[in-house]
């Protein structure tokens, strides 16, 4: 690599991840569910990879049509709408979204294992 005279060529240590800290809590009727472990899966990973979301609750009652899915996130830098279109594309599209509700909340940071 080579830098000229006038490139700052200081380090930067960041950190390995980033905490997220939820602010807001959305609730999501969701049609096209068929197992908790991999579509409940698809669903959380494809949130939380987003670096925007601390944790995915996901409701799944296999005698259900519509499914529960609890999102909480920061939004100031996501919001609802970017969060529905994305849940809408995973899987083939395989999921349709509705809001049932949203709420503020107060600062939740992620828990473990969600």
């Amino acid at each position: 690599m080579l830098f000229s005279c006038g490139e700052n060529t200081k380090n930067e240590v960041k950190p390995p991840h980033t905490v997220r800290i939820a602010n807001q809590k959305l609730t999501l009727e969701v049609e096209g569910m068929v197992c908790k472990m991999g579509c409940g899966g698809s669903i959380r990973k494809a949130l939380l990879e987003t670096k925007s979301v601390s944790s995915v609750d996901v409701d799944y009652q296999e005698d259900r049509k519509h499914q529960i899915v609890s999102v909480f996130y920061n939004k100031n830098q996501i919001n609802k709408v970017a969060i529905m279109k994305l849940l809408e594309s995973i899987n083939d599209k395989q999921f349709k979204i509705a809001v049932i509700d949203e709420q503020a909340i107060a600062a939740k940071t992620p828990s473990k294992g969600k």
